[in-house]
């Protein structure tokens, strides 16, 4: 294979790289949004399906991007309805859109081109050579002597890293992407319930306080729970009140270690006695298979009234201890 021959591959890969390069722009603003889309094959496929009809009815390869564009976007839209309006997962919904459309582009060009060994043919763009920059040895024809679309592709490389890096909006995109919540402190700035201080010490470390309408708001919205914490603690004194947290505290702690008791005994087989009084007729105040004074079994024996085994869940015996 001559240099000639190595020169025209080179460059057939940098011009067949190009998609791959822009679907990659793509996700990488998917993904500093907080999105991961794995459906970029099933994207490409239906996109060029479509780019390649326009461009092979009418002529003109520029609309067909552009309509390969729309139809990427459309068969887009399936997974950011699921992902975002039903909260569905998004791995699972961009394997979907990786198996869904594929086979509807062979579908399709099946339909509208027939079965055949021969492929349809569309007009292609014709490459561009850049004056002064396509005479530099070794890089000057593989990369200045492309499609328009090659060089938009680098155009898209600069414009991203600049927006992502040097500008407050690429800042802000990133930030929702990686910790919403500090990014939805915006809305609070605005709407004045909170405000930002820097840092004395640290320049680029941001304080953010409650102003008065912030805290007002938060009483408004105060747990449920508290509310019933501070009417319980009404007209009792400083004292009273730790002794009443005292007493609640023992409580917890002894609810915890019956139900961690009893949930052993469940686990192990040892199921707790049946409720019931002695001589009424349960046999629930004897040992386990004694009969109460009546003849009926006890817990692990039939119920009066029917021959069945009656197996105890855990509600029977944890409904005694709820206050």
């Amino acid at each position: 294979m001559g240099s000639g021959a190595i020169s025209d591959v080179i460059i057939a890969t940098v011009r067949m790289a190009t998609p791959l390069l822009i679907v990659a722009l793509a996700e990488l603003y998917s993904e500093r949004a907080g999105m991961t889309n794995i459906g970029l094959d099933g994207i490409m496929a239906f996109g060029a399906l479509v780019g390649f009809l326009v461009c092979y009815w009418t002529g003109n390869p520029f609309l067909g991007v552009l309509c390969a564009a729309f139809g990427g976007v459309l068969i887009n839209m399936i997974y950011a309805f699921c992902t975002v309006t039903l909260c569905a997962d998004q791995i699972v919904y961009g394997m979907a859109i990786n198996i869904l459309a594929p086979a509807l582009a062979s579908f399709i060009y099946r339909v509208t081109f027939g079965v055949s060994s021969t492929l349809a043919q569309a007009t292609l763009m014709k490459t561009v050579a850049i004056p002064g920059l396509k005479d530099i040895p070794l890089l000057g024809e593989l990369l200045f002597n492309q499609t328009p679309m090659v060089y938009f592709a680098y155009f898209l490389v600069i414009v991203t890293a600049i927006f992502f890096k040097r500008t407050k909006a690429g800042l802000n995109y990133r930030a929702v992407g990686e910790y919403p919540k500090a990014a939805e402190t915006m809305k609070l700035e605005e709407a004045g319930l909170v405000e930002r201080r820097r840092n004395e010490d640290n320049k680029r470390v941001v304080n953010v306080f409650l102003t008065e309408k912030g805290r007002a708001a938060e009483k408004e919205c105060v747990n449920p729970r508290r509310q019933a914490a501070e009417a319980w603690c009404v007209g009792l004194t400083e004292e009273e009140k730790e002794q009443f947290s005292g007493l609640l505290s023992k409580l917890n702690a002894s609810m915890e270690e019956l139900l961690a008791k009893n949930e052993s005994e469940w686990a192990n087989g040892e199921i707790p006695f049946e409720r019931g009084c002695p001589g009424r007729g349960r046999g629930g105040g004897g040992p386990r298979g004694a009969h109460g004074p009546d003849g009926n079994h006890g817990p692990r024996g039939p119920r009066p009234g029917n021959g069945r085994f009656r197996e105890h869940r855990r509600e029977d015996w944890q409904g005694d201890w709820q206050f």
